[in-house]
């Protein structure tokens, strides 16, 4: 099957989904009316995020997001390579399977946490800086 032929469907509709969105958000920046045509003057947009104001607090929430999402997956795949170890039976090709998977996710976990970690030492960091 030639892959490029449902990549070109993807991408040309996932650009015109952007391409639209980008039109409407500028739509809706403009103001609406004037005080000739009586209609109501102002439009913009609504901060959807409602608490989140800045750079940093749309990274924390994005990070805490992750979390809650990452550490059950997580949890998931250690049973998941607990599952295989045990139904490898003395297989050395399934043993070798289950070991791989466990280190990996073992990795994914590290990298998940370091990540977390880094970013809660940068964000003190800055903030000692600032004030």
């Amino acid at each position: 099957m030639n892959i490029m032929r449902p990549l070109k469907y993807f991408f040309s509709t996932l650009y015109a989904f952007l391409f639209v969105g980008i039109v409407t958000v500028s739509a809706a920046t403009g103001t609406f009316g004037g005080s000739s045509s009586g209609g109501s003057g102002g439009g913009g947009l609504r901060n959807p995020l409602k608490n989140i104001n800045s750079f940093e607090a749309f990274v924390a929430a994005l990070l805490k997001a992750a979390i809650y999402i990452g550490l059950p997956i997580a949890v998931l795949f250690i049973v998941y390579s607990g599952f295989l170890f045990i139904t490898a039976q003395g297989n050395d090709k399934k043993l070798t399977d289950a070991k791989t998977t466990f280190y990996w996710t073992v990795i994914g976990v590290a990298i998940f946490l370091g990540s977390w970690a880094l970013a809660k030492i940068i964000e003190s960091t800055v903030r000692l800086i600032t004030g």
